[in-house]
């Protein structure tokens, strides 16, 4: 389906653990539809991660989430924490790791008119379009730190 609450997912993992799976993926947190009997988005966040922490202490199950930031740290243009998540508070509570992407150069407004096309210069601001910073911005169990990479949009692959 499309989307589905915390409960279906918990549902979902305890058969699929009985078959071997020990990996979900969920992209992204915010489809999610919200838990019965909850007012707004906040806690209805809430309660899905209450579920999956839940889905992953019990079946020993890794989980993995994708969250989307909110629209201000986007027009900010800094590396993402993890309060920036929307729902922020309940997510940030119940993860033991935290990963951020961000494009440092992505929304950069370069003077295209004004840049030779197939120049070096016009190369180097395409190729700082696809650099990524991938930090790692919570880890209960071992250390912190950022890698940059680029993004080979022809292979759809990142590369160091």
């Amino acid at each position: 389906p499309d989307s589905m609450d915390a409960g279906e997912m918990y549902r979902r993992a305890c058969v699929s653990r009985g078959r071997g799976v020990t990996r979900i993926m969920a992209d992204y947190i915010q489809d999610f539809r919200p838990m019965p009997g909850h007012k707004n988005d906040a806690e209805g966040i809430s309660e899905s991660m209450r579920m999956i922490s839940r889905c992953a202490t019990e079946l020993g199950m890794l989980v993995i989430l994708v969250s989307q930031i909110d629209k201000a740290t986007r027009q900010l243009d800094r590396q993402p924490t993890l309060n920036d998540a929307k729902g922020s508070s309940s997510i940030s509570d119940r993860t033991d790791m935290g990963i951020s992407v961000h494009r440092p150069f992505y929304n950069k407004k370069p003077e295209d008119a004004y840049v030779e096309v197939g120049s070096a210069e016009r190369r180097q601001m395409q190729d700082e379009r696809n650099t990524v910073d991938f930090a790692i911005v919570k880890n209960k169990y071992g250390s912190m730190g950022s890698v940059r990479v680029k993004f080979d949009g022809k292979s759809m692959r990142y590369k160091r």
